[in-house]
C-alpha cells in the first residue's frame, strides 16, 4: 500500500513539473513577442497586399508606424477588466476604423480601390464575418439572412 502511494505521489510530482514551464510561458511571452504571441500570419498578409498593392518603400514605412502607434491602446484595451466584452469591442472597432482611415490616407486612389477589393474578398472568404471570426456585427453566431429572403 505504501509503495502505490509513493508511486502516485510520484507520478502526480512529475505531472505538476511538466506542466510548469508551459504555465510560465503563458504569463511571460519572450520580451522579443507581442502579449499573444507571434502573428506571423499577419505580417505573411501584410506582406502580399504591399507587394499587390505595389507599395513604396515611404508608404510602407507609414503604413507601420500607423500599425505600432494602434497596437498599445488595443493592448490597453484588452488589458483594461473595468470593460465589459462589449465596451471592448466598440472601443477596439473604433481604433481599428481610425487606424484603416490613416493607411488608406497614405495610399493612392487606385491602391486605396485595390486594398477595398481586397478587405471585401477577405471578408467573403470569411463568411461575412469580422476579422477575429465574428459576425458583422462583432457578435459570434450566424450572419443575418439578406433583404428579401
Amino acid at each position: 500500500m505504501k509503495r502505490s502511494s509513493e508511486v502516485l505521489l510520484f507520478a502526480a510530482a512529475l505531472a505538476v513539473a511538466a506542466l510548469v514551464p508551459q504555465l510560465n510561458a503563458q504569463d511571460n511571452p519572450p520580451a522579443d513577442k507581442g502579449p499573444r504571441g507571434p502573428r506571423p500570419g499577419m505580417q505573411m498578409m501584410g506582406e502580399r497586399m504591399a507587394k499587390e498593392l505595389g507599395l513604396t518603400e515611404d508608404q510602407k514605412t507609414q503604413i507601420k508606424a500607423i500599425h505600432e502607434a494602434a497596437r498599445p491602446q488595443l493592448e490597453a484595451i484588452r488589458a483594461d477588466q473595468s470593460l465589459t466584452r462589449e465596451q471592448k469591442r466598440e472601443k477596439a472597432q473604433a481604433i481599428q476604423k481610425d487606424t484603416q482611415a490613416k493607411v488608406d490616407a497614405v495610399l493612392t486612389p487606385e491602391q486605396r480601390t485595390k486594398a477595398q477589393a481586397m478587405r471585401e474578398k477577405m471578408k467573403e472568404h470569411r463568411g461575412g464575418k469580422g476579422p477575429h471570426g465574428h459576425g458583422p456585427d462583432g457578435k459570434d453566431g450566424p450572419p443575418p439572412p439578406p433583404e428579401g429572403k
